[in-house]
Order: structure tokens, then sequence, then C-alpha cells
């Protein structure tokens, strides 16, 4: 069964800067320069994001909680009952279905979640079930007939179609080892002062003052694209 996961590639490339940093602490190398230093203390890779999208009628996928980068330590879903201070949760893809629907329900839970890791690769329960993001009725509102509540897509979550107010991605498999490298050394030294963290860096850019947020730089077109390429480059001009 193929499986679907639209919600998070980058496709909307003009919102955000898709990159992301994991810092160490402890770390104690040779150095002459702050390059070096900083080098020492970080570890850059790349992951595929969930983005915001919006239009007339609302806002759906995800965004940074506000206009600072995000750091927060890096902890495993699956070893953690309550996430007391802001986290960014690593999590196998089945375990992100249950995660939300988590989210959803416990307010006080939601608020610590500083962002959320999603692992490569698929779990056995997952493989043998499929997953969809979409909705089981997928276009309802657009049926042309009143009853609109068959499950064309048994395995849709809908998750696709909902707001989340904390960055997602979805971990390459480099990313993905490294990643449960430092949430394995974190719970190793969790009564001690120190902590390796992870760094979003989704704060959106412009080059217009006052056009603070996407739905404002888009309108007067000062939306800063991503790496320096924006949409139009990526199409092919033969």
């Amino acid at each position: 069964m193929a499986i679907n996961l639209p919600f998070l590639l980058p496709f909307l490339l003009l919102l955000f800067n898709s990159h992301f940093t994991l810092s160490f602490s402890g770390s104690v190398n040779s150095m002459e320069s702050v390059p070096d230093l900083t080098k020492s203390m970080y570890v850059d890779f790349n992951g595929y994001p969930c983005v915001r999208l919006l239009n007339l009628t609302g806002e759906i996928g995800c965004s940074n909680p506000g206009r600072d980068k995000v750091v927060a330590p890096v902890v495993r879903y699956k070893n953690v009952n309550e996430v007391t201070k802001p986290s960014a949760v690593l999590v196998s893809l089945y375990e992100f279905l249950e995660l939300c629907g988590r989210i959803s329900n416990d307010s006080n839970f939601a608020k610590n979640i500083g962002g959320v890791l999603v692992e490569q690769g698929m779990d056995t329960q997952i493989k043998s079930k499929g997953f969809s993001p979409d909705q089981k009725f997928p276009g309802a509102e657009f049926a042309p007939y009143k009853t609109n509540n068959y499950e064309w897509n048994p395995i849709g979550a809908g998750m696709m179609w909902r707001a989340y107010s904390f960055p997602v991605f979805l971990l390459n498999e480099g990313g993905t080892q490294l990643v449960q490298e430092v949430a394995m050394n974190n719970e190793k030294k969790k009564n001690d002062y120190t902590e390796d963290v992870v760094e979003f860096d989704l704060v959106m850019q412009t080059t217009k003052s006052g056009t603070h947020d996407s739905e404002s730089c888009l309108q007067e077109q000062t939306c800063l694209p991503l790496g320096g390429y924006s949409v139009w480059s990526s199409l092919s001009t033969n």
C-alpha cells in the first residue's frame, strides 16, 4: 500500500527557512577561531518541514509559535509520560498519530511541545495498516450528492488539514540516527544540568518593515524565499 506524506514535504518554499541545528553541551575540541568554536558546538542537518498554508478561509500546517528561534532539549516520546518543559519530541511515524491526538486533547501537554521530529522509516504497524494524512472523505464539501460520510480513504487521519503551532520535521536517515543518539544521551544525564538541544530556525524573513507575517509579506511580495531560491526558479525553462 502506498504511503502518502504530502504535508511533510517543503512544497511552499516562500514561507520558511527550513534549517535546524543541534547544540551539544560539553563538546571540547582544538580550535583556533570562532567558526571552529561554532562547529564544536553545533551540528547542522536537513529535514523535510511541515509548512504553514493559508488562504481566505483559514490556515493549515505548521508554524513557529513566535518570531524567535525555538531552542529545546530532545526527548523521545515513547520514554516520557509528561513533558514538563518546552521540548523537541522525537517520534516514529506511528507514534506521531498518537501524539497529534494527545496534543488535541491535553492542553497542558500541548503547551510544552517546542517542536516535533519524525523519524525516517516505517513502523511495522504503519506498513501493515497503511497511512494517509488526508481525510477519510477527501473533498467531501465538493461532493455532488448529499451523503458525504462514506470513507473513500479509510486510513485517513485528517492531520494535513489541521493547524499546529510548532515546527514539525521529517528527518532524513542520517538525521534520524543523530537525533536518536542525542535523545538517548539526554536520558542518561537527565539529572544533570546540561542537555543537548535542537534549534529550529523557522523565522520567516522579509525585505520590508511592517510585513511581519506570511499574509502581509505575500500581499506586498516581500517574502524572502527558502535558501535564496524562489518557486519560479525551480521550474523548468525548456
